[in-house]
């Protein structure tokens, strides 16, 4: 078994080397324009498809319209205290305020409790006198 011989390939005849370095050159920097150009059309694609065929485009489309009735009325669930109409959360009121608070002695989130932001601070401060008073632990 003799060696392996490698083929030989005809080299191409330009005038220099340089010309050679300038033309590899030229061919990369047409191969990148093309590839960018191509990135972009991929992406304006891309784009025209995201709004178009959206499945929550129709959802989108509905929602933009005006419901009926009068601008500003809205159905709206009342906190505990707006509801009975107290202008002031007594801090001697202790099983109202009771409820307002974990079995660890933490004051619940309005979003837990329900309260609105003004009443939440009322109850907050009669919170912190009953606590203060002593007729609230400030923790179990």
């Amino acid at each position: 078994m003799g060696k392996l011989q490698r083929k030989s390939v005809p080299r191409k005849s330009v005038g220099s080397p340089l010309a050679d370095r300038q033309t590899q050159i030229s061919q990369i920097n047409a191969d990148k324009k093309i590839k960018n150009s191509e990135i972009s059309v991929i992406s304006v694609k891309k784009r025209r498809q995201r709004r178009g065929n959206s499945p929550r485009d129709s959802l989108r489309r509905t929602n933009n319209r005006r419901k009926s009735g009068f601008a500003g009325t809205r159905e709206q669930t009342q906190c505990r205290f707006c509801r009975r109409g107290i202008k002031y959360v007594d801090y001697k009121d202790i099983e109202t305020l009771a409820k307002l608070l974990t079995n660890r002695g933490k004051i619940y989130s309005r979003k837990r409790s329900g309260n609105c932001a003004g009443c939440q601070r009322k109850a907050k401060k009669a919170l912190k006198r009953a606590r203060y008073i002593g007729l609230l632990p400030f923790t179990t």
